[in-house]
């Protein structure tokens, strides 16, 4: 489309202004994605942009596409990537995460604790009782785990965070904020994954701004493997929660049930 000034009869090109612009805002976009990776400040933001670029490049030669393989070709596609699919980078620094993660030995959990109160009985707790840092819903869980009659539940314990005997996961974007320490350790009988062990989270807010909730229901403890995220729906069921993929966000998946522990 061309247009024309009528007095000075001077011939504007619209198109190429919103052609830049439309690309500033790209190259904008793209850059937010890159510093969200980054949050924890460990990437070389340059030299990860380089290794996308070349991949790029790659695959352009592998459907050959050479004549895309130019510099200023391979910054724009990989900005427009990013722009447009930012949830790819977050999953897969998640990936690298999963690889790169080395395990260390907790200290032993204490033989007994010492409470200056009356706590109230629990049936599979490890103690025997429930802890007094319970908040309602943790509380609630524990009571779900306590009332299970099908003889999948072994014992639980509480997760404390950032305890020198506290199972924690490092996250993306958290890397230097410590840990993420799920609620609850499980012990399932017939569970073969994770030394029959199992991590859960119960979890209020199913996705937030900054992306953590959804990191938590992808990342894995190396050992125990998948971390089990359930929701109080309208504080009447547990449900399952799931990442999708395809709308980045949290999902419900199903109803929780006892039995879904051994095979998770």
């Amino acid at each position: 489309m061309e247009q024309v000034e009528l007095f000075a009869n001077i011939k504007e090109r619209p198109e190429e202004i919103q052609a830049l612009l439309a690309q500033r805002e790209i190259d904008r976009h793209a850059q937010l994605a890159l510093d969200f990776a980054n949050k924890d400040g460990l990437l070389d933001i340059r030299a990860l942009h380089k290794a996308l670029e070349n991949q790029l490049s790659m695959e352009y030669g592998n459907r050959g596409m050479a004549h895309l393989q130019t510099p200023e070709h391979l910054r724009s596609g990989v900005n427009k990537i990013l722009a447009l699919r930012p949830a790819a980078l977050k999953e897969a620094i998640i990936e690298a995460t999963k690889r790169h993660i080395e395990v260390q030995d907790a200290e032993t959990i204490p033989s007994e604790i010492v409470i200056g109160k009356e706590l109230s009985p629990s049936y599979f707790n490890i103690y025997g009782v429930y802890p007094d840092d319970l908040n309602t819903w943790e509380l609630s869980f524990a009571q779900e785990l306590d009332s299970d009659m099908s003889g999948v539940v072994l014992w639980w314990h509480r997760n404390p965070p950032r305890k020198p005997h506290s199972v924690g996961i490092p996250l993306p974007g958290q890397i230097r904020q410590n840990n993420y320490f799920p609620d609850f350790i499980v012990g399932v009988n017939g569970r073969t994954r994770g030394n029959g062990i199992l991590l859960i989270e119960t979890k209020r807010d199913l996705n937030d701004e900054d992306g953590n909730a959804q990191a938590k229901s992808q990342i894995e403890h190396p050992e125990y493997r998948k971390v089990m995220m359930l929701h109080w729906e309208k504080e009447e069921r547990w449900m399952v929660v799931e990442y999708d993929s395809v709308q980045d966000k949290n999902i419900f998946d199903r109803v929780w049930k006892a039995g879904l522990m051994i095979a998770w």
